[in-house]
């Protein structure tokens, strides 16, 4: 029993052994936890036959409780999965006092039950509802802990602890309205706002527009919610390597001569977007003859730069500022009408919804109008003016909204960097280096030609397989590039093979499409392979192998038999890549004359790489945190042997495989 300090409250050790028994063994569905004579000791374990509705029929109506949850689900992907949920239940009908004992020690009581996932506080059933709890879950499978650690600091770094702390409260709790975030953070509502706009600006927050009934009889209205960008948060990461890639890009497609001085300026324009999030054109040929000794010509050429990276697909029109969403079963009802092909509706969280409702059609999404701009127009810029300036925000269907935080001018058209064309650059830059790798050099060139032909065709980017492509397309494709022109239809079409294509049925239309998805597999199995290697030895690494490869559940016995190990040592190793979430572990007794349990192993795929992708988060932020500590102390890095740059290199590889081909 262990007492707690700061609250005069002590844990019983019973709270941590059953919470233990919970997530490894999954002996139960839920347990309840109550406050009695000072300490902190358990009052319900829930079996594992229980239901949700079971487990808030166990909580008091007046009294204040801790629970853990052990709900599972399966995500909008088809995933089974599940998330451990810490619900802290103080009913407004509770005393006072137990009110305020309760919130005291819940920080330090959480701290002691280590693997919580998902937190929530409840003060009426409304608020801890099953439809409450599927989106908490849904939500925190698509981002990890760590993930949520390196994106704070990121936000933090660039943008200040206020901005910080706001987006902190979106990626911890999920999509929230204005008041919430007040309510959340405990900020002033002024100040929210503002963070608010300087987070939408930079596209780390993307703000939606949802009904809501009124209450007593009252009028209908528009509240709007506002969601982060995960995932634009952490390409921050990733902009010099974008940098990079249009220069190289851009620079190549105008030739020898001149190349990197287009290449260079293209660059340059780019990286305002990067800078200061979204820009109008006027402000982007302003920045650019800011910078540029073109004199009266700088104009012209900023346009035409603009235009190319646009044409190349880097730069793209901003999504709408708040898209408003109806009801699910309206719009389900919508699409049915559309006829039997669009009858199927795909289940999309209201995140999805959301940015799909945000994005711009693709006919608009590139388009340059030729009247957006002109020289008058450029000269009565403001050239100090990187922030857009806001105005009076729009209504919807004569709904007022809570808020008016997105208003924009809508004759000006925002544009941003495309985060999308640039993950699919290097996703198939990935593939294409794996496969050099694994298969031989001919299916590399292949694999390089098909996605470039793919690239061009599809609208939408594709991780599962390529968009389908003649034989005669992929091989004008194939001897364009180095090492293919030596190439025939025959190589051509063995390399296909060897990448997974099936060779079509009919010679009159012969088309192949690449599996994608079985590239990026190989891909990062490989990758964890080599870290269990690494990490835990060369029997560990024939033993994951060898569960990798089986893809179901073995026992310990044949496992030992395979890999040549002493089953004394294969019981160690595979209970310690259990315990650090590399295997599952499922126990099985066998009922006879004679009882006895057998131990089977598996791998679960999906899991494992959100597991590892985890601790890459993990190690980028470790290794930021330390250089920002060593730059601190004005001790000087060598970046070509220090352990820091190792490190770096060593987490820039396993980022290549995990964070651009897991998105």
């Amino acid at each position: 029993m262990q007492a707690n300090a700061a609250s005069g409250m002590a844990v019983h050790d019973d709270c941590k052994l059953k919470f233990l028994e919970l997530k490894s063994k999954s002996n139960y569905r839920y347990i309840i936890f109550k406050i009695e004579s000072q300490q902190v000791v358990v009052e319900k374990l829930g079996g594992t036959e229980e239901s949700y509705e079971d487990f808030t029929n166990s909580l008091p109506a007046d009294e204040c409780r801790y629970t853990v949850f052990d709900f599972d689900f399966i995500t909008t992907e088809n995933y089974q999965k599940s998330k451990i949920f810490f619900i802290a239940w103080s009913p407004d009908t509770s005393k006072v006092r137990m009110k305020m004992v309760y919130a005291s020690s819940k920080d330090i009581f959480k701290r002691e039950l280590d693997g919580i996932q998902v937190e929530l506080q409840a003060t009426d059933p409304s608020e801890m509802s099953l439809e409450i709890i599927n989106r908490e879950a849904e939500w925190a499978a698509m981002v990890s802990p760590h993930g949520i650690k390196l994106a704070v600091y990121l936000i933090s770094s660039y943008f200040g602890d206020l901005n910080a702390k706001v987006c902190e409260c979106l990626l911890q709790r999920g999509t929230q309205s204005l008041a919430q975030i007040v309510r959340f953070t405990e900020l002033s509502r002024e100040n929210v706002r503002n963070c608010l706009l300087v987070l939408i600006h930079h596209n780390c927050v993307q703000a939606f527009a949802v009904q809501q009934e009124g209450a007593f009889g009252e009028a209908p209205k528009v509240i709007t919610n506002y969601m982060a960008l995960f995932d634009n948060i952490i390409h921050k990461l990733r902009f010099p390597k974008f940098l990079e890639i249009v220069s190289e890009v851009l620079g190549e497609k105008v030739g020898k001569e001149g190349g990197k001085e287009i290449g260079k300026e293209c660059e340059e324009i780019f990286e305002g977007l990067l800078q200061h999030g979204r820009l109008s054109l006027n402000q982007i040929i302003d920045r650019f003859k800011q910078t540029s000794n073109q004199g009266d010509s700088s104009a012209e050429a900023a346009r035409d730069n603009f235009s190319k990276l646009v044409n190349a697909r880097f730069v793209e029109r901003c999504p709408a500022p708040e898209p408003f969403l109806g009801p699910p079963a309206e719009e389900e009802t919508a699409a049915k009408k559309q006829g039997a092909k669009s009858a199927k509706i795909v289940k999309q969280t209201i995140e999805q919804r959301a940015l799909a409702a945000a994005a711009p059609m693709e006919s608009m999404r590139f388009l340059v109008e030729t009247d957006t701009w002109n020289e008058a127009s450029v000269e009565t810029t403001d050239k100090k003016t990187t922030v857009v300036t806001l105005g009076t925000k729009r209504k919807q269907d004569n709904l007022e909204s809570n808020t008016e935080l997105l208003a924009t001018d809508e004759n000006k058209v925002l544009w941003r960097a495309n985060f999308e064309e640039f993950i699919r650059r290097l996703r198939h830059k990935a593939c294409v280096a794996n496969v050099k790798v694994r298969v031989n050099n001919d299916a590399a060139i292949v694999l390089a030609a098909t996605l470039e032909l793919s690239r061009h065709s599809e609208t939408k980017v594709r991780i599962d397989n390529s968009v389908p492509q003649s034989i005669n397309a992929i091989y004008d494709e194939v001897i364009k590039r180095d090492g293919g022109l030596g190439m025939d239809l025959e190589r051509i079409r063995a390399s296909l093979v060897e990448l997974g294509c099936e060779t079509p049925l009919m010679a009159i239309d012969e088309t192949y499409s690449v599996d994608l998805k079985n590239i990026i597999e190989q891909a990062r199995i490989e990758e964890v392979e080599s870290i269990v290697l690494k990490r835990y030895g060369r029997e560990a690494y024939r033993m994951f192998r060898l569960l990798s490869k089986a893809d179901r559940l073995l026992e310990t016995d044949k496992i030992s038999d395979t890999t040549f190990v002493e089953k004394k040592d294969a019981v160690k190793i595979l209970f310690k890549l259990w315990k650090d979430d590399y295997l599952e572990m499922k126990k099985v007794i066998a009922r006879g004359a004679r009882q006895s349990e057998f131990i089977l192993w598996k791998i679960n795929k999906q899991s494992l790489w959100e597991h590892v992708l985890d601790e890459m988060y993990h190690a980028a932020l470790n290794l930021r945190l330390r250089i920002t500590h060593e730059q601190e102390q004005e001790k000087e890095v060598c970046l070509q042997s220090s352990p820091i740059n190792v490190l770096l290199l060593s987490i820039a590889r396993y980022f290549v495989i995990f964070v651009y081909l897991l998105f």
